[in-house]
């Protein structure tokens, strides 16, 4: 037996009400954190042996609410199992990356590419606000990026390449991320 709630803006989550299993979807643009509150309540309230499942098809968005989404997947006691099942760009990438068990679907691309963003205020604000926010956000990007993407790779990436990747060449790059896991 299932229940399954639809938001307005791209989040589906389907809890199934005879397992410990629960099951989000990011499919569209990650752009009202309200949207994210069930998924980030789950993983909270999750305990060890709980599994949560993210389906992910999304050209990315927002990062003042993709890291909170991370920060709870990393934080989180259950197994979190990301599932790349289409186009996965951007902050639906990085939210991809970092969970614990990653699955690609087949016919999925996946892009990675420096931030984009946009600063307004008084000249010695937008310089510090450009400059606080390169240095959060580079943060993220190595954290969450490296080993997938090498360090020229990564120092490519912020200097405005992006990355593109097909489902056989996703898959490639995780089994080198999981080998170095395991080397460690």
């Amino acid at each position: 037996m299932t229940e399954t709630d639809s938001d307005s803006d791209g989040l589906y989550h389907k809890k199934h009400t005879t397992t410990v299993l629960d099951e989000f979807y990011i499919t569209g643009g990650i752009s009202e954190f309200e949207d994210f509150l069930p998924l980030i309540s789950t993983l909270n309230n999750a305990g060890h042996g709980d599994n949560v499942a993210i389906y992910i098809s999304s050209p990315g968005g927002s990062v003042e609410i993709g890291i909170p989404l991370i920060n709870a997947m990393r934080i989180s006691a259950a197994n979190v199992t990301t599932i790349m099942c289409g186009f996965v760009a951007s902050m639906g990438a990085l939210i991809f990356l970092a969970g614990d068990v990653r699955i690609v679907q087949p016919h999925s691309l996946l892009m990675l590419h420096n931030y984009s963003s946009w600063a307004d205020g008084k000249a010695h604000e937008i310089a510090s606000s450009v400059a606080a926010t390169e240095i959060w956000l580079n943060t993220l990007n190595n954290d969450i990026t490296y080993p997938f993407l090498n360090k020229k790779e990564i120092k490519q990436m912020y200097d405005g390449k992006d990355f593109y990747f097909t489902s056989e060449e996703t898959v490639k790059r995780l089994e080198k991320v999981i080998k170095a896991k395991n080397n460690k």
